[in-house]
């Protein structure tokens, strides 16, 4: 079992630290000669050198030097996933690199190591500018004139980070918003192995009608998320 939606490992650490979010401070950008209506990805925290991961699996479409971006790297998808009615490749970005250790066409897998962060291009200090865009069939953004040259939001995307745990009269379930979905617990002492990755794992007392509009999943180990969301 694998869902279509497309889920996505932090590049830093096992947790996000993010200093900037998307979409925000769009006058400093435009004053700056940046034409965007905000901060198109997320900034994320990121100690100088310290390693970069990537997100999913695919492969290399750019590493290289940008004007704004510095250093850079772009990996597309090796799989399709849902987005705005239709399955499409995603690409993701991450920039202001000190260096990358892969090349054009080499194909990774989630969690290997691409670069070291830094802060080079149009940066104020060492971090991972980190960016996703849906494509076209033909590999250019779907969203090109979106304001945001065609990035959108990755947060959401992060799966473990939007974990939500909650209780409902001893039952304790795992919520996940954007898809809807309500994973009941089969195994409490499991939910140790995700609590490294970013998932809180003390639950909120909520009532039944939290579960209003989800699609509730019974009798998953939690050790099998990994799988079944390929995370």
């Amino acid at each position: 079992m694998k869902f279509l939606y497309f889920p996505l490992k932090p590049p830093i650490g096992e947790k996000l630290a993010i200093s900037q979010v998307f979409g925000v401070n769009g006058e400093f950008y435009r004053v700056n000669g940046i034409d965007i209506i905000g901060h198109n990805g997320l900034d994320i925290v990121a100690k100088h050198g310290q390693p970069v991961y990537t997100s999913h699996d695919g492969i290399i479409t750019f590493a290289g030097l940008d004007e704004g971006g510095g250093i850079g790297v772009d990996i597309k998808t090796s799989e399709k996933y849902e987005y705005d009615g239709r399955q499409r490749f995603f690409k993701t970005r991450y920039w202001h690199l000190k260096k990358y250790i892969i090349k054009v066409g080499d194909k990774v897998e989630a969690g290997d190591i691409i670069g070291y962060a830094d802060n080079t291009g149009f940066s104020t200090g060492d971090h991972l500018h980190f960016a996703l865009k849906p494509l076209n069939d033909d590999g250019t953004n779907y969203l090109q004139d979106n304001g945001y040259y065609g990035c959108i939001d990755p947060y959401n995307y992060f799966f473990i980070n939007t974990m939500k745990h909650i209780t409902i009269n001893n039952n304790q379930y795992l919520l996940y918003e954007p898809l809807k979905i309500a994973i009941s617990i089969a195994d409490v002492a499991e939910l140790n192995k995700l609590q490294v990755r970013g998932l809180n794992t003390f639950p909120i007392q909520v009532s039944e009608n939290e579960l209003n509009g989800y699609w509730i999943i019974s009798g998953i180990e939690i050790s099998r998320i990994k799988d079944i969301f390929n995370i």
